[in-house]
């Protein structure tokens, strides 16, 4: 008889590849329930049982109220074997260790410890404390790299472990997709047209605008935005207003969408601040995506992106302090001459760091619990 796990996510598993990704991680010798704001029973052929939450309510505390008690009923009447909690919404749930001898996971998606010089909102300081209290209840905390799970260690004074972001993707069907009409429908089908994608939150934290800015002037570019965020209106209407025909917004897609644009996009747009530990020490899953899409790509200067461009030749820093230090369309152009290195590279690079891969230490030690 298979063992149960329970998971939590606050988001949509349709739009989220690291909770399919935690998914597959058990459903081949566990039955898993997960509750989230997908609405269907299933995803695909992954093996889970979607339990909806409904509220009308899209962010917020009492959302997360609502989350709560969707949970303890599942709890009480799943009687789980395992309970994984996807990041700091609901860090609060390791209390069930008082009661329960369910193993606990705590997926950290994102570090909010703050830096010495950090002024927090009361928001985040609110989850802050709440991950400080009942963070080391759990007996498993992964984190998505390993200067995350130091950060992480030292802090919390924790054993945590670090699996990389690097998602489930199949190409086979991506074709297939029963959406793509409305793509082809707005993207420029000239294929001279040079596609430029980035996904991910719009905010000014992002440097968007100076992007825009930059490629809107390259008739020859199509630049395209797929996300959300808190300056998304602002920044289409200063497309409108400036005639910037060229710069399209999306909006936040699944993951069938998403992919079947960057299967049609030419390079990839990775911009991050460094305002905070998050973000200096980002770990996120698009290097991984785009680069099974072969994109070349252009970055802000992480560690993250400086360490794997130095040994893979996949895509350019731009310096954060200066972000005129590279120009976009001499990148385009020695891109378009340097193809064949690129490609091989690419090769490399998606050997080397696989979904597989990533995933044996965490099988092993879930088996050792």
């Amino acid at each position: 008889m298979n063992k149960n796990v329970l998971m939590i996510l606050n988001g949509d598993i349709s739009k989220d590849n690291r909770a399919l990704r935690s998914i597959k991680l058990f459903s081949d010798k566990y039955h898993v329930y997960i509750l989230s704001s997908y609405k269907k029973k299933t995803y695909k052929d992954f093996k889970f049982e979607n339990i909806p939450v409904n509220t009308k309510y899209k962010t917020g505390l009492i959302r997360l109220i609502i989350f709560g008690f969707y949970f303890l009923k599942s709890f009480n009447s799943i009687k789980p074997d395992i309970v994984y909690s996807h990041d700091f919404y609901f860090s609060w749930v390791s209390i069930i260790n008082f009661f329960s001898k369910a193993v606990l996971i705590y997926d950290s998606h994102e570090i909010i410890i703050p830096m010495k010089s950090q002024k927090l909102s009361l928001r985040d300081k609110f989850f802050y404390i709440m991950e400080k209290l009942f963070i080391n209840y759990y007996h498993i905390v992964i984190c998505a790299n390993k200067e995350r799970s130091d950060i992480m260690n030292s802090h919390y004074n924790l054993k945590s472990i670090f699996i990389r972001n690097i998602p489930i993707i199949s190409k086979k069907n991506i074709s297939k997709n029963n959406n793509i009409n409305r793509f082809k429908r707005i993207l420029f089908n000239d294929k001279s047209i040079i596609k430029i994608i980035y996904q991910g939150i719009i905010s000014k934290s992002r440097n968007l605008k100076y992007f825009i800015n930059k490629i809107s002037k390259n008739k020859n570019v199509q630049f395209i935005l797929a996300g959300d965020g808190p300056e998304l209106n602002y920044l289409s209407n200063y497309c409108v207003r400036n005639n910037f025909n060229n710069v399209l917004f999306l909006g936040k897609l699944n993951l069938d969408d998403l992919y079947y644009l960057l299967s049609k996009s030419d390079f990839g747009l990775i911009s991050y601040s460094k305002e905070n530990l998050n973000n200096i020490y980002c770990a996120p899953n698009k290097l991984y995506e785009y680069s099974i899409f072969n994109l070349p790509m252009i970055t802000t200067n992480q560690i993250l992106f400086k360490k794997t461009f130095r040994k893979y030749k996949i895509g350019f820093c731009l310096d954060y302090e200066n972000p005129k230090s590279i120009d976009i369309n001499n990148f385009i152009e020695f891109v378009s001459s340097n193809k064949n290195m690129m490609k091989k590279d690419f090769q490399r690079f998606n050997n080397e760091n696989t979904f597989d891969n990533e995933i044996i230490k965490f099988k092993r030690k879930i088996d050792d619990l």
